[in-house]
C-alpha cells in the first residue's frame, strides 16, 4: 500500500551550500554553467541588496554579503552561504545535474580548457570537482531515462 504524499504540489526550490569565497562561486558557476545571480543576502538583512555587479562592487556600496543565490536554467537554484566548508560528506556528498546529451562533450571541453578537475570520466557521464571540493555529476537525460530514474 503506497503512502499518500503530504506535499502533493511541492517542487524543489533551492539548495544552500557552505562556501568560503562567494565571488569565486559566482565566477565558477557563471562561467562553467551560465549561472545568473538572482539574489544576494546582506549579513544584517538589509533590504534592496543588488544582484547585479560583482560582490566587491556591492560591498563598496555598504552591504556585507553573506549569501549569493544562483539560477542555472529555468529551474535549478543553488545558494552559497559564507561559512567554512569541508565537503567531507558530513554536509552534502555531491550534486547531480541532468543535462542534454549534446552538452556533455561541450562541457568536457570547457572543463579541460579551464583546468577543472575531472574526477571520473565514463562513457555516459562525467564527474568534476568545483573550486571548493564539491563533486558535481553530469548525466545526459537519455542515460537517466534508460536507468528509469527520469
Amino acid at each position: 500500500m503506497a503512502m499518500e504524499s503530504m506535499l502533493e504540489s511541492a517542487s524543489f526550490h533551492h539548495i544552500e551550500i557552505p562556501c568560503e569565497d562567494l565571488a569565486l562561486a559566482e565566477r565558477f558557476y557563471g562561467e562553467v554553467f551560465g549561472a545568473q545571480v538572482y539574489m544576494r543576502r546582506d549579513e544584517k538583512r538589509l533590504p534592496n541588496v543588488p544582484a547585479v555587479g560583482t560582490i566587491a562592487e556591492v560591498e563598496e556600496r555598504g552591504f556585507r554579503i553573506d549569501g549569493t543565490f544562483l539560477k542555472i536554467g529555468e529551474a535549478l537554484r543553488i545558494g552559497f552561504l559564507k561559512r567554512p566548508c569541508r565537503h567531507d560528506r558530513r554536509e552534502i556528498d555531491h550534486l547531480a545535474f541532468a543535462i542534454d546529451e549534446d552538452d556533455l562533450a561541450r562541457l568536457k571541453q570547457k572543463f579541460l580548457e579551464r583546468n577543472i578537475e575531472i574526477v571520473l570520466e565514463a562513457a555516459n557521464h562525467l564527474q568534476i570537482r568545483d573550486p571548493f571540493g564539491m563533486v558535481l555529476e553530469l548525466w545526459p537525460r537519455f542515460v537517466l531515462a534508460g536507468m528509469g530514474v527520469l
